[in-house]
């Protein structure tokens, strides 16, 4: 059964991501991205295609791929793809995804590239955290080390 959790839509220079919230039919978590501020150039790029996980957006600008986090909406890897002179490709065409397994897929005309998220909320405490969200930085927590930071910080604020 498959059941949408994460949507993004592009409109008007910006990306409206939201999710689902379980069995209820509304929306929470509303965010509005501006694409032009993730551009090294003056003038924004529209994302040719875009993709959807757990914490980050996968988009398509340029010649590359752009991995954004949600929460914080910093760019957190840019990757690019080599391209031999034999494939004779016009660059990366789109990507899509496995939901079931996890999977992302970038491609162009003559080659599919997976690829691979490990591990994606291992910082999402720190980006809590920096946001000073404490709760949900405790939340993400995984060690007695990333508590005791986050209640070192929390301390420090008041």
């Amino acid at each position: 059964m498959f059941v949408l959790r994460h949507f993004l839509f592009l409109f008007s220079g910006n990306f409206l991501s939201s999710s689902l919230n379980g069995d209820e039919n509304f929306v929470e978590n509303k965010a509005l991205l501006d694409y032009s501020k993730l551009s090294e150039v003056a003038e924004a790029v529209k994302p040719r295609s875009l993709a959807v996980s757990e914490f980050h957006f996968l988009l398509l600008i340029g010649d590359k791929v752009k991995v954004v986090n949600r929460i914080s909406e910093q760019i957190v890897e840019e990757l690019q793809f080599d391209h031999t002179s034999e494939s004779f490709s016009r660059g990366i065409m789109g990507l899509c995804s496995d939901a079931t397994a996890g999977l992302f897929y970038a491609f162009d005309q003559n080659s599919v590239f997976q690829v691979s998220v490990h591990d994606e909320g291992r910082d999402m405490w720190q980006v809590y955290l920096d946001m000073k969200e404490y709760a949900a930085a405790l939340a993400h927590c995984r060690d007695p080390f990333q508590r005791d930071q986050v209640y070192l910080v929390q301390v420090m604020a008041y």
